[in-house]
């Protein structure tokens, strides 16, 4: 499953690759284990959910703002009659859990394994990061994840990297920078509370912030176009000024002193490359169950063995032979840096 909510009904382009490509990882190790995987998502795109039908029964208006209200909300038991497929699952494997389908499946004591895209993003491969309901489905995470000292590890390579090519600074070396990170406009990360988060909000806690630096720039999203929202936020924010310096560059810069967001990932990047952070929202995303960094073993027979409790447990293996940056064929800030 993918978020039912972001279909046509609320004006809303369907992420209808992600469903897929999580079908297609996940989906021969279930095989080979005799599990059936079905595909559960809204009517708007020929499936079975009633997204319409849901969204009348919440009372919500049928656009950007209603799927944001209807992510975050708690479902009520009226509502179960629009997941009959749902309801029927040995375990939901998704990808973007929204705590609306949480409460859901945390009610009839359905397991879940949520996978997205690690918000570490600058090593040499990405990773995933899951999340779960599951006792036996954590300890499989727990034992196949990466220690946060990788981590550390990876990005020290990367700012030596850089450092040793001349761009251990950006702009006036001789300024002090903080960056506010810009996100994409539609982002289950900027919901909390059940409403889309803007920049331009937060003025107040800005200027405090980027009070004792020289410039604070924007960054935009590297695969977001950018020039409208920080239109809106220079208009509030007049010493702002936009950067095309790539994210890790900038991270990277001995004169950039600290970083602000309303929740990016790089936000989560932010402390390996010892810059201070300051979290504008806690998206309501996050309040479901606590993540854990793995990596291509969550697509391996060892660990689907376990959770079915025909096997030991996973371990993890330093190396693959595959890359899960090869599965989107992008590296998201990383690409062209070096």
């Amino acid at each position: 499953m993918t978020d039912f909510f972001r279909c046509s009904v609320n004006n809303m382009q369907s992420i209808t690759a992600n469903r897929k490509m999580m079908l297609h990882l996940l989906r021969p190790a279930l095989a080979e284990l005799g599990w059936n995987c079905v595909e559960s998502f809204a009517s708007a795109d020929g499936g079975a959910i009633n997204t319409q039908g849901i969204m009348n029964a919440l009372d919500l208006p049928t656009d950007v703002s209603g799927w944001a209200a209807a992510t975050s909300t708690v479902l009520p038991e009226e509502i179960d009659s629009f997941l009959p497929e749902v309801l029927v699952a040995d375990v939901v494997l998704s990808f973007g859990l929204t705590p609306a389908l949480a409460s859901v499946l945390n009610r009839h004591g359905i397991p879940y394994l949520d996978i997205e895209v690690s918000p570490i993003r600058f090593c040499a491969d990405l990773f995933w990061c899951a999340r779960t309901n599951h006792t036996r489905i954590r300890s499989a995470l727990e034992t196949i994840a990466v220690p946060d000292d990788f981590f550390w590890t990876e990005a020290a390579y990367l700012s030596a990297a850089l450092a040793w090519r001349g761009l251990g600074s950006i702009g006036e070396p001789s300024k002090d920078y903080g960056v506010f990170v810009g996100q994409s406009s539609m982002d289950l990360a900027l919901v909390h509370d059940g409403k889309i988060r803007r920049a331009d909000e937060f003025v107040t806690e800005t200027l405090e912030y980027f009070s004792d630096v020289s410039e604070i720039l924007y960054a935009p999203h590297p695969y977001d176009t950018a020039a409208e929202r920080f239109a809106k936020l220079k208009e509030v924010v007049n010493r702002i000024e936009l950067t095309t310096e790539k994210t890790y560059r900038l991270l990277c810069a001995d004169n950039v002193v600290k970083v602000m967001a309303i929740s990016s990932s790089v936000l989560e990047e932010s402390r390996y490359f010892c810059k201070p952070s300051k979290r504008l929202v806690t998206p309501d995303r996050d309040c479901i169950s606590a993540a854990i960094e793995v990596a291509h073993e969550i697509a391996g027979l060892p660990f689907w063995r376990y959770v079915g409790g025909v096997g030991n447990e996973p371990r993890r293996n330093a190396s693959s032979p595959r890359t899960i940056a090869s599965v989107f064929g992008m590296r998201w800030g990383l690409d062209g840096l070096i």
